[in-house]
């Protein structure tokens, strides 16, 4: 059996990234653990929560919009089925539901 690059036993080749550098958030690279991997992937959830990927607040979009859209939609649907006239408010409500699940 051919000994391994490592030399450790795990078959992994050593991370040829110099050191210093975010291996986490490299581009084109896979995930690779090691030291400060956890914290760098805590910092892209954190950065992502901040809404730096997006440019927004990425909390109100998980968050606010469908605590406010789901609640909507059933009372849209309830004025749908009680008032006979409002017939547009039904395919409204729909689409309230839609989008607070989305």
């Amino acid at each position: 059996m051919a000994p391994d690059a490592s030399g450790d036993g795990t078959g992994l080749r050593p991370d040829p990234a110099p050191a210093g550098t975010d291996i986490a958030r490299a581009p084109g690279r896979p995930f690779v653990g090691g030291p400060g991997a956890r914290r760098a992937l805590r910092a892209r959830a954190l950065a992502w929560a901040r809404g730096e990927p997006l440019h927004v607040p990425s909390h109100a979009l998980v968050i606010h919009f469908p605590a406010a859209l789901l609640p909507t939609s059933l009372l849209v649907d309830l004025i749908a089925r009680l008032v006979p006239t409002a017939d547009g408010l039904a395919p409204a409500a729909s689409l309230l539901l839609g989008l607070g699940l989305l």
